[in-house]
C-alpha cells in the first residue's frame, strides 16, 4: 500500500484575465524525498509524476512540458520549458476541465470495482471495470488525421492505488491531470477493450518509488510568457513549424500532381 502523509477533439482552458497572474513562488526548502510514479502514455510518451508534501509536478515530453501544483495558491501551471510558456489554470477550472487529454471522457462511478494483485508493483491495487458500447477515436491529438474506422470500446479497466492518502487539493490536482474525479487514489493503468477484438492501453504503470529531490523542486517557473490556447503549449515552435512545413509540402505536392476524379474520365 503506498501512503503519502500531509496536512490527441481540442483540449480547451478557459482562462480570465485573473487568472493570468503568475502564482506565488513556494519559500525556499530542503530537498526532500518524495513519492514518484513513472509511466507511459499513448500520447504523450513517457511521463513522470513527483508527489511532496503538499505539492505535485508532471513530466512529459521528454521534461519539455511540466505542469506544476503547490501550497499556497495551489494553482496549476502548464509549463512548455523548451519554449519558456505557460498556461496558468485556477484550481476551480482545473478540477472542473482537467488536462483533457488524459481519458477517459467516461466517468467510471458505475463500475464494478475489485482488488487486483499488479506484479510490477508487487501490491494490491483497485481495478475498476466498466461495460459500455461507446465510440472510440484512433488519437487524443486534433492534429492527427483520425480513422474512418468506426470503433467502439466495449469495456473500460482503470486500475488505481489502494489506500493512498492526499491533501485535499492534491486530489483536486489528480482528479484534474488524469480527468477522473470519481476516485481520489492515483490511476495507474487505463486500457480499452474494441469491438474490434483489439485493445488500446491509453497508459500503463512502470513503477512507484521514493525518489530524493533537489531544494525548489516544485516551485513554479518565473519569467515566463503567459499563454491561453492549448495549441502554445502542447506544441513547440519547432513542433509547430514542421508542421506548418509538412502541410505545404503536402500542397505543393497536391498542385503538381492533382487527383482526378474517375467519375468524371
Amino acid at each position: 500500500m503506498l501512503v503519502l502523509s500531509g496536512s490527441g477533439v481540442s483540449l480547451v482552458f478557459f482562462a480570465t484575465p485573473a487568472a493570468a497572474k503568475q502564482p506565488v513562488v513556494p519559500v525556499k526548502s530542503p530537498g526532500e524525498t518524495v513519492s514518484v510514479l513513472r509511466q507511459y502514455n499513448s500520447y504523450l510518451g513517457k511521463t513522470i509524476l513527483y508527489l511532496g508534501k503538499n505539492c505535485g509536478r508532471f513530466e512529459a515530453r521528454s521534461g519539455n512540458l511540466i505542469i506544476y501544483c503547490a501550497a499556497p495558491d495551489w494553482t496549476v501551471v502548464i509549463y512548455r520549458k523548451d519554449d519558456n510558456r505557460a498556461m496558468i489554470v485556477p484550481m476551480a477550472q482545473w478540477q472542473e476541465r482537467g488536462f483533457k487529454v488524459m481519458p477517459p471522457k467516461q466517468r467510471l462511478n458505475d463500475a464494478m470495482v475489485t482488488p487486483v494483485f499488479v506484479p510490477i508493483l508487487n501490491q494490491v491495487c483497485k481495478e475498476f471495470v466498466l461495460n459500455t458500447n461507446k465510440r472510440f477515436f484512433e488519437s487524443n491529438d486534433s492534429l492527427v488525421f483520425r480513422s474512418n474506422t468506426i470503433k467502439n470500446v466495449r469495456k473500460i479497466t482503470c486500475i488505481t492505488t489502494k489506500g493512498l492518502v492526499l491533501d485535499e487539493k492534491m486530489k483536486l490536482f489528480i482528479h484534474g491531470l488524469y480527468n477522473q474525479p470519481w476516485t481520489d487514489e492515483i490511476p495507474l493503468e487505463l486500457k480499452n477493450e474494441l469491438s474490434d477484438g483489439g485493445e488500446v492501453v491509453s497508459y500503463s504503470i512502470t513503477s512507484i518509488k521514493k525518489e530524493a529531490v533537489p531544494a525548489n523542486f516544485f516551485a513554479y517557473p518565473k519569467n515566463y510568457t503567459v499563454v491561453t490556447r492549448h495549441e502554445d503549449i502542447m506544441a513547440s515552435r519547432k513542433e509547430e513549424k514542421k508542421a506548418r512545413e509538412l502541410i505545404d509540402s503536402l500542397i505543393d505536392e497536391y498542385k503538381e500532381n492533382p487527383i482526378k476524379d474517375k467519375a468524371h474520365k
